[in-house]
C-alpha cells in the first residue's frame, strides 16, 4: 500500500538526470513512489490559466493548459472525467474476466 507520493510535472524535470535525481531523493526521504505526468502537445499559445501557479501559467520551457491539449486531440474539455470514469469502467471489465465487452458513450 503506497503511503506517500511525489507527483511531478515531465515538462518540470524534462531530462532522465533530473527525474532520476528527484526520485532518489525522494526515496531517501521516504516516499513510496514517483508519478509523473505527461502532456500529448504543447500549444505555442493558450487562454486558460493554470490554477496551481499564481502566474496562471505551467512551469516548464514549453507550456500546455489542460483544455487546449484536449481540443487538439479533438476530446471536449467538459467530458473529460466521464470519459475517464468509463475508460476506468472499461479497465476494469478486462482485468475481471475473459472475452469482457463494454459499451459506453465513449
Amino acid at each position: 500500500m503506497t503511503k506517500f507520493t511525489i507527483h511531478f510535472g515531465s515538462n518540470t524535470f524534462p531530462d532522465l538526470a533530473g527525474a532520476t535525481r528527484l526520485a532518489r531523493l525522494a526515496e531517501a526521504a521516504g516516499f513510496d513512489s514517483v508519478v509523473a505526468v505527461d502532456h500529448v502537445v504543447y500549444p505555442d499559445t493558450y487562454t486558460s490559466t493554470y490554477p496551481y501557479a499564481a502566474s496562471g501559467r505551467l512551469p516548464g520551457d514549453r507550456t500546455a493548459p489542460l483544455k487546449e491539449e484536449f481540443e487538439a486531440l479533438g476530446v471536449p474539455f467538459e467530458k473529460r472525467g466521464k470519459r475517464s470514469d468509463e475508460y476506468i469502467a472499461a479497465m476494469r471489465a478486462l482485468w475481471a474476466q475473459d472475452g469482457a465487452s463494454f459499451s459506453g458513450e465513449f
